[in-house]
């Protein structure tokens, strides 16, 4: 009969409190010595825990979505001088620099404008602690829309 000398073997072995005659004996006696840490990570998660780390999540969600007063008709100001809301402006970018718009929950861009392209204020959103403004703006004749900052459009 072969040694158990892993140590699955030698608690099994001392589990079994050598019973069985002619088995080998461990080197040492096993001690497992249970601490809290241990206890914690065997005992299933206390429900307060786990409510607690779902409201967090949420939290983390909700801290990462634009949190502004969205504002769909009238004229606002800009950094860039006055908008309405429903008028076709352009684009203000660096000529040959490409600027996509993307919506606010998409992963891939619609489309892409360039400077001096023609483009109209769909709605806008406000942040009152930054004092900023993001457009949504949308390409005539097309289905491209997405939301740029404010200094990105003249008036």
């Amino acid at each position: 009969m072969g040694c158990a000398s892993g140590p699955l073997g030698k608690v099994l072995v001392t589990g079994l409190l050598f019973s069985v005659t002619g088995g080998c004996s461990p080197a040492e006696p096993v001690h497992q010595e249970i601490t809290p840490e241990h206890q914690e990570a065997s005992s299933p998660m206390p429900a307060s825990r786990v409510v607690s780390e779902l409201e967090e999540r949420e939290r983390m969600e909700a801290a990462a979505e634009p949190r502004g007063q969205e504002i769909d008709s009238g004229t606002i100001e800009t950094s860039s001088g006055s908008v309405t809301i429903g008028a076709e402006v352009r684009i203000d970018v660096l000529e040959g620099v490409p600027l996509y718009l993307v919506e606010r929950n998409a992963d891939e861009p619609s489309c892409v404008v360039t400077h001096g392209d023609a483009v109209t204020i769909v709605a806008a959103t406000y942040f009152e602690d930054t004092d900023w403004y993001d457009l949504k703006v949308a390409v005539a004749g097309t289905n491209c829309q997405g939301w740029i900052p404010e200094n990105f459009v003249q008036p």
